[in-house]
């Protein structure tokens, strides 16, 4: 080999010596850029995110306003720790207990049981419809046809209708009555057991 290729060869080994040392230097002048999100290998697709490190504390915050009138921007102050902490919230109203609504006051009764299509149970009817009428708030006068309801018949053990049941406030049977029975010997036999009935005015 001649002279002339010995020094090409040279002259490239050189050069390729010269690349490697520069590409090294370079590298070392870097900064390492930051490492992106770690992902689980569970298949899950759940990433973490590295939480970025906090920057240091300024020695006195500052907040600026929008422009003045005049065009300056105003910085105010930030608020000392006793300022910023929210004050105490009120102590939460003791809720009342609803009181319990009163029990409807129990009445006396008369119970009519019948039939629809019982004559004297027809002529029932209207001293009924005058009871209740006259007698609101005071007495209950329910009519049940017991071939309708014959559970009725069953509970106040009829036999013959029509028949009239009183019963006192306190829930209680004191008397009854089969057939027709006047509206004067009704008020009459509350009266009788210590229910006085007034009429409305």
């Amino acid at each position: 080999m001649n002279n002339k290729w010995k020094g090409f060869i040279v002259v490239v080994l050189a050069l390729a010596v010269f690349a490697v040392i520069s590409s090294k230097q370079h590298a070392a002048q870097t900064p390492a850029a930051p490492a992106g999100p770690s992902c689980s290998a569970s298949g899950t697709g759940s990433c973490s995110v590295p939480t970025p490190s906090a920057p240091p504390a300024a020695a006195k915050e500052t907040r600026t306003d929008p422009p003045s009138a005049s065009g300056a921007a105003t910085q105010v102050p930030s608020k000392t720790a006793a300022e910023a902490k929210p004050a105490p919230a009120p102590p939460a109203a003791t809720a009342k207990k609803a009181a319990p609504a009163p029990k409807p006051k129990a009445l006396p009764q008369m119970i009519e049981l019948g039939a629809e299509t019982c004559t004297p149970c027809q002529m029932m009817q209207p001293i009924l419809v005058e009871l209740r009428k006259e007698y609101k708030g005071q007495l209950e006068a329910p009519f049940w046809d017991v071939r309708k309801h014959p559970e009725k018949a069953a509970t106040y053990d009829i036999r013959v209708i029509p028949t009239q049941v009183f019963i006192g406030a306190d829930g209680k049977e004191f008397f009854r009555h089969e057939g027709f029975f006047p509206k004067e010997d009704i008020l009459a036999k509350f009266k009788e057991h210590g229910i006085v009935l007034r009429g409305a005015k």
